[in-house]
């Protein structure tokens, strides 16, 4: 399936030891790993996607963080700045948001650069839903009217966000539409609960301070007759549905293909 690696949603860094403990959970990028090949490229993390996107000018050993501010290993850099990447690798940084990724590959199967099955496509969706991407309060419903599917998911999301300044850790989307503040749970600004198990060993450095907030998502597919025979690049460039986390943020589903996560981005918003 999504062969562990992601969800949409994205942010991140913070440079560690390279040891086994972290060799066994994190995925470490390399200089090999990072470059600007027109194409967004995501990393598993920890569990959670990192994005580099291709716009971000990724290039002799530079890595732009759009939209991101952060304090990782005596490293300072707000929206715009460049970061030199370590010598061990990346680790994500303050923040990360845990968002929808559809992986179309999946239900094309052996059908690659075919038509797309929308009943297996609806199914592909629940199962997405239903899995680790979403953790906490999720429900799946779909409805059948007449020649279209509309599929409604709603899930709660999870945030992740620590700060070296324990006061709040800034995600932006993309071309910094919509920001989206996340305040330290050292101050008692959000409804933080226990950190995950798995992240718990992340707990220093850029995690220190590390809080949980939980959000509400609905998310709407309505899947018309006209996509029943669509190719899978048909529906990577169809206009995204937008999920609605309050009145000032929203975010973008991004259709992959395969654990490679090449795909190209569908216009509209998300998470970062």
């Amino acid at each position: 399936m999504l062969h562990k690696f992601a969800s949409v949603l994205f942010f991140k860094i913070a440079s560690m030891p390279r040891d086994d403990q972290t060799k066994s959970n994190c995925v470490y990028m390399n200089q090999a790993d990072i470059t600007a090949s027109g194409n967004d490229k995501f990393v598993d993390v920890c569990g959670y996607p990192f994005s580099i996107l291709a716009d971000e000018r990724v290039a002799h050993g530079t890595l732009a963080m759009n939209g991101i501010q952060h304090k990782c290993c005596g490293v300072t850099t707000t929206t715009g700045d460049s970061v030199e990447l370590p010598a061990g690798g990346f680790r994500p940084p303050a923040a990360i948001i845990v968002s929808a990724v559809l992986e179309l590959e999946h239900v094309a199967a052996s059908k690659r650069g075919g038509t797309v099955d929308v009943t297996q496509f609806v199914e592909f969706c629940m199962k997405m839903f239903e899995g680790q991407y979403f953790r906490d309060g999720q429900s799946v419903t779909v409805i059948q009217e007449s020649s279209s599917y509309k599929f409604l998911a709603k899930f709660t999301a999870t945030v992740i966000a620590g700060s070296s300044r324990y006061d709040e850790a800034v995600c932006g989307a993309v071309g910094q539409k919509t920001k989206l503040v996340v305040r330290s749970s050292e101050r008692n600004e959000t409804t933080a609960v226990n950190v995950p198990e798995e992240l718990r060993p992340y707990q220093r450095g850029c995690f220190c301070g590390t809080g949980r907030l939980e959000m509400r998502h609905e998310v709407e597919f309505d899947l018309a007759e006209k996509w029943q025979n669509a190719s899978v690049e048909d529906i990577l460039n169809r206009r995204p549905t937008k999920l609605v986390v309050d009145p000032s943020v929203t975010v973008d589903l991004i259709c992959c293909e395969n654990s490679i996560y090449r795909s190209q981005r569908i216009k509209g918003f998300w998470i970062m």
